[in-house]
């Protein structure tokens, strides 16, 4: 808590005092704030502005009422409780601190009111006001050797902004930029976090060892620095390896991150790890290990509030489970079920996941109408339909065919679904495969192969098991196209799903916090236009954990 019983200043004989103890209040509201207390860091601040004759509902405008010695402390203490309160959930009251910042800042500080103006919009979800912004505060800090470490901060935002609009090749640029005045200028951590954010520029593009050889100097980088960095690294680089098919390297990391996480008590880091890992077992085939951690995510994200996550949670773990070939079994209730619920939070793509895994269930149990009946209600939905979901339904079609004795029709579907991912390697390349999509093609060839050894024709079998072979053991290019503007238009590509995706969980959470709060507003910024609650509150400005989509590499920098 604040110190009590003191009083702002009001005499001359006074000032040198009041100010002592602003300095201590910011110090002290600092170490609060960053520690991932910004209510108490607030508290703090509020304190050291009372000091200054500050007062929060004053009808006297700040500068009549602040010494003019005082007034560019005071706008420093109004940036950093403008960020505590955006910590807290309130980025508008934050944005309206520093507009009263303005009036007091001292000429040599505008540069950092504009890194913090900035920082406030890009959380508010104003993309094109924070670039606007930090064009004016770069351009202001630009050239000015006092100033090289807020010009990094400036450029490692204005690099994120531009991420989160999917403008790949001007974020490296910026990235690019700030890593050479953080190396030139001795701003280890800095550095760092721009190595981070660089791999994950290379794994837009393509460049898969590039984004492992950033990845691992990033790592040596934190080791010094911000050791507390690491296990988001190491999931950043675990899904790398997963997008190269290195999916045992990937547990590696993954297990090593989970560890940290625990030890941080980061329950929502935990939980995202956690599903990467089923992920990650899934595609090196321990199902029983898939599920188990599928199962341990849902439970955390449930713990968090977040039941659009526990949700998707859960349907990984009935994707890992096998299928009983029993009319008891639960499967298919249990998943019709999710389906509802995934449905009605607008999740539509893994809404058809969940129905097809309860008509592959019934397939198996004997129930063929029931399985016939979802099939062609996932079908009857719209003909654009997703790659993993059209897989989905051609595996189940052929399993329903089979159990119908129609083995050639069952054959066809198999064979479409794996043309179907043939045509997606060849257009796009194979890190745009998800793990989860590119283990639905070994399972396609894997039934082939199966119902072709039933057959028991030898050319049939050779065929299969080569088709069976390309899936398993298919080089992966982990290198970009070399026209460079197809590389490029492909990077964006991805991070534009990337960002569709996060918007879709955001707007889940969004209604899922509404309904259970009837009566109540959400407290919403605005993303790519969307309204939009935060649906991942950040830690602190020292770490800036933020709802922004993969990569949790894309770190804010706030200058104080």
């Amino acid at each position: 808590m604040p110190p009590a019983g003191l009083r702002p200043a009001r005499t001359g004989t006074s000032l040198a005092r009041a100010e002592s103890r602003a300095r201590e209040a910011r110090e002290r509201g600092l170490q609060e704030g960053n520690a991932g207390r910004p209510a108490v860091g607030a508290r703090y601040i509020r304190a050291g502005l009372r000091q200054l004759g500050w007062a929060e509902a004053g009808g006297l405008p700040d500068a009549e009422r602040i010494h003019a010695s005082h007034q560019a402390l005071a706008a420093r203490l109004l940036m950093i409780l403008a960020v505590w309160e955006s910590e807290q959930g309130r980025t508008e009251q934050g944005l309206r601190l520093l507009d009263r910042a303005g009036s007091l800042v001292a000429a040599d500080d505008r540069g950092i009111l504009l890194i913090q103006r900035g920082y406030l919009l890009m959380r508010a979800w104003r993309g094109n006001e924070a670039v606007r912004t930090l064009d004016e505060a770069i351009a202001l800090l630009d050239g000015n050797p006092a100033e090289t470490e807020n010009l990094a901060a400036a450029l490692l935002n204005r690099s994120f902004a531009h991420l989160n609009a999917a403008r790949v090749g001007q974020a490296r640029a910026d990235l690019t930029w700030c890593r050479r005045v953080a190396t030139d200028e001795g701003y280890p951590m800095i550095a760092a976090k721009t190595l981070h954010n660089l791999g994950y520029c290379e794994l837009l593009t393509g460049d898969i060892p590039a984004a492992l050889r950033l990845f691992e100097a990033a790592a040596i980088a934190y080791q010094v620095t911000a050791p507390g960095n690491l296990p988001v690294l190491a999931t950043d680089k675990a899904r790398a390896l997963l997008a190269v098919g290195l999916a045992r390297d990937a547990v590696d990391e993954l297990d090593a991150a989970m560890t940290s996480f625990r030890r941080q008590r980061l329950d929502y880091d935990l939980a995202d790890a956690e599903l990467a890992r089923s992920e990650a077992a899934r595609a090196t085939g321990e199902l029983a290990a898939a599920s188990r951690w599928a199962a341990a995510a849902e439970r955390r994200f449930r713990r968090r509030g977040n039941e659009a996550r526990a949700d998707l949670a859960a349907l990984t773990r009935l994707r890992a489970q096998p299928i009983p070939a029993s009319r008891r079994t639960r499967i298919p209730a249990e998943a019709m079920l999710l389906a509802g619920r995934l449905r009605g939070r607008g999740l539509a793509r893994d809404a058809d996941v969940a129905e097809l895994t309860a008509a592959r269930a019934l397939a198996a149990a004997g129930r063929l109408a029931e399985a016939r009946q979802r099939i062609s209600g996932v079908r009857r939905r719209g003909t654009t339909v997703s790659l993993d979901v059209s897989l989905l339904r051609r595996l189940a079609r052929a399993e329903l065919a089979e159990r119908e004795g129609r083995s050639g029709a069952a054959l066809a579907e198999l064979r479409a679904g794996l043309a179907r991912v043939q045509a997606q390697r060849d257009r796009l390349g194979s890190i745009d495969l998800r793990t989860g999509t590119a283990a639905l093609g070994v399972d396609l060839a894997a039934a082939g192969l199966r119902m072709a050894l039933q057959r028991g024709s030898p050319p049939m079998v050779f065929a299969w098991l080569e088709l069976s072979r390309a899936q398993a053991f298919r080089a992966r290019p982990v290198r970009p196209p070399a026209d460079p503007e197809a590389a490029a238009i492909l990077a964006e590509l991805r991070q534009l799903s990337l960002l569709l995706r996060a918007a879709e969980l955001a707007a889940a959470a969004t209604r899922a916090w509404s309904a259970g709060r009837p009566g109540c507003s959400v407290r919403s910024g605005n993303t790519n236009g969307r309204p939009m609650a935060v649906v991942r509150p950040p830690r602190g400005p020292a770490s800036a954990r933020s709802a922004w989509p993969w990569p949790s590499a894309a770190r804010l920098w706030w200058a104080s």
